[in-house]
C-alpha cells in the first residue's frame, strides 16, 4: 500500500512540475516575444537615423526568422542587405556579407535557416569582406535575450566570425558530382586554418568577447 501511495505521490507531484514547467516557458516566450518587439523598435529607430548598425540587424533579423510580418526570407535579398550595410560602414554586415558568401550562411550564428545557393557564393570575395570587417572590431553583434525573471534583458554579444572559418580549411569543402563523386571546391590548407585559428583565438581572448559574453549570460 505504501508503495502505490508513494506512486500517486510521485505522479501527482510529476505532473505538478510538468504543468508549473509549462507555465514556465509560456512566460519566458512572452517576455521573449516583448524584448524583440522592443529591439525592431530599436532596428527601426537607428535606420531612420540613418545608422549603419540598424540595416545590420534588419538584415539579420530577417534571416533569424524574428523580425514579425513582412519578414524577407529570399536569401539574396538577405546577402542584398548586409551588402547596403557594409557599403555604408558596418563592420559587423562587412563579416556576416563574408560569412554568407564563403559558406552560405545568412544567420553567422546559425547552421540552420536562410542560406545562399551555392552558384551565388564566391568564397574568395567572401574572406575578403571577412578581413576588412575584422580591421575595425574582430566580432560582430549578435543579438540575446534573457527572459529570467531576474535579468529579463535584451543585448548585443560580440561573436569571433573565424571560429566558423578555420574547420572549413582543416576538413576542406567538397561538391557532390552527377556521377556520385566528390570534388574539392576549397582543398584543405593547413597554413591558412593556422592563420585563421590564430585570428579566433586572439578575437576569442578580446574585450569584446569575453565582457558581452559575461555581461549577458544565458
Amino acid at each position: 500500500m505504501s508503495g502505490l501511495l508513494l506512486a500517486g505521490c510521485g505522479a501527482i507531484v510529476s505532473g505538478t512540475t510538468s504543468t508549473a514547467n509549462s507555465l514556465d516557458q509560456a512566460a519566458t516566450r512572452e517576455r521573449i516575444t516583448k524584448l524583440r518587439a522592443e529591439q525592431i523598435e530599436q532596428i527601426r529607430s537607428l535606420q531612420a537615423q540613418g545608422d549603419p548598425m540598424g540595416d545590420y540587424l534588419f538584415a539579420l533579423a530577417n534571416a533569424e526568422g524574428w523580425i514579425g510580418e513582412h519578414r524577407i526570407s529570399d536569401p539574396v535579398a538577405i546577402r542584398d542587405l548586409y551588402q547596403k550595410a557594409a557599403d555604408n560602414g558596418s563592420s559587423d554586415a562587412m563579416i556576416a556579407l563574408g560569412l554568407m558568401l564563403f559558406d552560405g550562411r545568412g544567420a553567422p550564428q546559425y547552421t540552420k535557416g536562410v542560406y545562399l545557393p551555392r552558384e551565388q557564393q564566391d568564397m574568395k570575395r567572401g574572406l575578403e569582406w571577412l578581413e576588412r570587417g575584422m580591421k575595425s572590431r574582430c566580432s560582430y553583434a549578435q543579438p540575446l535575450y534573457n527572459a529570467m525573471a531576474s535579468v529579463n534583458k535584451q543585448c548585443l554579444v560580440f561573436r569571433s566570425p573565424a571560429r566558423w572559418v578555420w574547420p572549413a580549411f582543416r576538413d576542406g569543402r567538397t561538391r557532390r558530382n552527377l556521377d556520385g563523386s566528390f570534388t574539392y571546391v576549397l582543398k584543405p590548407d593547413a597554413e591558412r586554418e593556422r592563420y585563421w585559428r590564430e585570428k579566433n583565438a586572439a578575437c576569442e581572448a578580446s574585450a569584446e568577447v569575453r565582457t558581452t559574453a559575461k555581461d549577458c549570460s544565458y
